[in-house]
């Protein structure tokens, strides 16, 4: 690749540390400026690199900007597939039974940027269509305001969190993994020993990372997602993200490779198993917002039900969008056929406000239903996906009473993971007095170390004072070692 520009030499240099050139096959997505996502299944790394690099104009590929592209993390079955080598609009995404085995495992560090916050602050909306559209137009013009771009101090906060996941899980026995820029954010992405796609390793993957969110997400700074599918798509690193709206002096962040080993090891079975132990299995994970008879519901349980209809091919798939907000690729199968114009990444979405779900599909069809002459509801989606429940079934439609936990060491009012787990340097207290004294660990989980952050100049918006700027490089330090709440971050943040 020698005559290739050095963005291309970066997306095939990245695309070899994640897989093996001959032996795996990529499934790629690509998300265009104009709304249209186009897909394909590619075995020759080096056109790929060049394509996504711009130096193979063509092949059959529009003239609209690229809003990002992703790649599955883990390979696809060859034998179910078919490799073009090229992205086609239409072509369908890949499903979970079509991966052939675990491969990487992806640990997705999510920046928390100013608007994030600002949006938080804003009150539920009420089961209004009124009161819906007002908090949207509030949230666009947050959005407009704030931009959806990190600041550099923003992901120095976070890059401090990832360093701490990383020693904490080397002390765990995990290898050194390979790191990421993911633009706003931060992949850490482990080596897996081919493991199967059951429900087995699907549970153990999913409370490792679930342990890792509960422990090292971090108000004001970052949080920790949950991607337990196979088919979780991750960044195609080199390239750029350009989700979202860039205020002015800002520009979008280009992924690319932080960090690797000299030899890249996959993590041992066992190491995953010891790190999953913190965390419940599926079916003792009842947390406090589940009460016997009552209707609340979490997010894991909406990315499960999601996750079933994405297998059963009801939908094409889903992606998280943050705040609890899943961006769906495609409507119920049979009510697309009545849609006429392609979804961008944000026409149809389910989201969860207080416990409650909520669909929205932007295009007509859906937003007057011909036979009702109302909009469509989450009951209507689920019911047109899965009209006998014989997909996913809330644990809360399970739970008639407490005596349905007899015998299990699960209190149903709380079986969060016990606070004795939380690594001393990440632990938020509710009640700030000082800073978390170095010493206080836990015998059965090792503490991280106390990272060292750096007080960069704040590029913030103007709204912003000096003063403000250097309360938020002092909250840093307070945040990531766990002296700080989230009454403290908005305190600080909205001055």
């Amino acid at each position: 690749m020698a005559a290739a520009n050095k963005q291309a030499k970066d997306i095939y240099a990245n695309l070899k540390l994640m897989f093996t050139e001959g032996e795996h096959v990529l499934c790629v997505r690509c998300f265009e400026k104009d709304g249209n996502v186009r897909s394909g299944y590619w075995d020759n790394f080096r056109a790929l690199a060049l394509f996504m690099g711009g130096e193979k104009p063509g092949w059959e590929w529009d003239t609209g900007e690229i809003v990002a592209t992703f790649i599955c993390s883990n390979p696809p079955d060859a034998a179910k597939v078919v490799v073009t080598n090229r992205v086609d609009a239409g072509a369908q995404s890949l499903r979970a039974t079509g991966v052939a085995y675990r491969h990487n495992l992806l640990i997705d560090i999510d920046t928390i940027k100013r608007v994030d916050i600002e949006i938080a602050k804003l009150p539920a909306a009420k089961d209004t269509k009124e009161a819906a559209d007002a908090r949207k137009a509030e949230v666009d013009a947050l959005h407009l305001l704030y931009g959806d771009v990190a600041t550099a101090e923003e992901k120095a906060a976070s890059a401090a969190v990832r360093d701490l996941i990383i020693e904490y899980l080397l002390d765990q026995g995990f290898p050194r993994p390979l790191v990421f820029c993911s633009g706003n954010g931060w992949h850490l992405i482990y080596r897996l020993d081919k493991l199967p796609t059951d429900k087995e390793h699907q549970s153990i993957i999913e409370r490792v990372q679930r342990h890792l969110k509960n422990h090292f997400s971090v108000p004001g700074v970052c949080k920790i997602d949950v991607f337990k599918d196979p088919n979780r798509m991750t960044r195609m690193y080199g390239t750029f993200n350009r989700k979202g709206i860039c205020p002015e002096g800002r520009e979008y962040w280009q992924s690319g490779l932080v960090g690797a080993p000299d030899v890249v090891e996959a993590v041992s079975l066992e190491a995953l198993k010891s790190v999953a132990a913190f965390v419940p299995d599926i079916i003792e994970h009842v947390s406090n917002k589940i009460k016997a008879g009552g209707s609340d519901v979490e997010g894991w349980m909406v990315e499960e039900c999601l996750t079933e209809f994405t297998d059963a091919g009801e939908i094409e798939g889903f992606e998280e969008g943050g705040n609890d907000i899943w961006n769906l690729y495609s409507c119920n199968k049979e009510w697309e056929k009545e849609h006429t114009s392609v979804p961008s990444p944000t026409t149809i979405q389910v989201s969860l406000i207080d416990g409650v779900i909520g669909f929205n599909d932007l295009r007509a069809s859906c937003q007057s239903d011909k036979e009702t002459g109302r909009k469509r509801t989450w009951i209507d989606f689920r019911n047109a996906c899965d009209p006998d429940r014989e997909l996913y079934v809330f644990p809360i439609e399970q739970i008639e009473d407490e005596e349905l936990f007899a015998g299990m060491d699960v209190d149903v009012d709380d079986a969060d993971e016990p606070e004795e787990n939380v690594p001393a340097a990440v632990r938020v207290e509710p009640v700030i007095e000082a800073p978390v004294a170095a010493t206080d660990t836990v015998a059965d989980e090792p503490a991280a170390p106390e990272p060292e952050v750096a007080s960069t100049p704040v590029r913030e918006p103007e709204s912003l004072d000096v003063e403000t700027d250097s309360a938020v490089a002092d909250l840093v330090m307070l945040l990531v070692t766990g002296s700080a709440d989230w009454d403290t971050v908005v305190r600080h943040r909205s001055r």
